[in-house]
């Protein structure tokens, strides 16, 4: 999921499933993969933090620091 040409779907998906995995996330890789998804479509990653109403994931997400930090540091 590191990798610069990761398949953008595969990358997203794999953050879909492993958002919610504090433990998982507090990984030191785990910011290599995000900062890969910023890269990759910085839109799409902001709004994984959307209601799921409006197609995201949940924006309770941003109450992990790490999380709200990279999402404050990424996206408007």
């Amino acid at each position: 999921m590191n990798q610069v040409d990761v398949d953008e779907d595969l990358l997203f998906y794999y953050l879909n499933l492993t958002l919610i995995d504090n433990k998982l996330i507090n990984r030191p890789d785990y910011r290599a993969i995000l900062l890969n998804a910023i890269n990759i479509n910085p839109s799409r990653y902001c709004a994984l933090f959307n209601s799921s109403s409006k197609g995201g994931i949940t924006f309770q997400l941003l109450d992990n620091k790490f999380l709200r930090d990279t999402y404050c540091e990424n996206c408007k």
